[in-house]
């Protein structure tokens, strides 16, 4: 599967991330397919990939966007979903080509808010219900979370 690392350091990783942000974490192929995972999916997060239409359009839209973006730069970035969640994606190149990606995602920044009429329509649920799922979304510190993609890159490029 990696090349690059052994894949139970990689899980350690992926564990570290979702110990201290409270993310879920995963190492992807280049096509954004997970191949490692660490933690669990919020509940909000959960029913999201639970539901065919709402996992395209809230996270593979996401997911790609992103790696392109990782592949063009050669660089971690940093953005939100669909619903306004933080998402870090960390490119491994080896020999100049993408291999895969470290990703997260699943906590709010505490300057955003999720629009939770959004979240119904997207999950087709009562809002009521949207409201109690994005209160399951536990909030990251953007500075902690800048701190760790950074820690990561550097692991990263380390290893390859």
């Amino acid at each position: 599967m990696s090349s690059w690392c052994p894949e139970e350091e990689i899980q350690t990783v992926l564990d570290e991330i979702s110990d201290k942000l409270k993310m879920t974490a995963t190492y992807v192929d280049p096509n954004g397919k997970i191949l490692l995972k660490g933690g669990e999916y919020n509940p909000l997060c959960a029913l999201i990939r639970a539901k065919e239409d709402a996992l395209k359009f809230i996270c593979s839209l996401t997911s790609q966007r992103m790696l392109k973006e990782v592949k063009k730069t050669g660089k971690p970035f940093i953005d939100y979903c669909e619903l306004g969640l933080l998402r870090f994606v960390i490119p491994v190149f080896q020999d100049g080509e993408l291999i895969g990606a470290i990703a997260a995602c699943g906590t709010l920044d505490p300057a955003e808010t999720v629009e939770i009429f959004f979240v119904a329509k997207q999950l087709d649920i009562e809002e009521e219900e949207a409201k109690d799922l994005t209160e399951t979304v536990t909030v990251a510190d953007p500075d902690e979370v800048k701190i760790l993609v950074d820690k990561i890159a550097n692991w990263v490029n380390q290893k390859t």
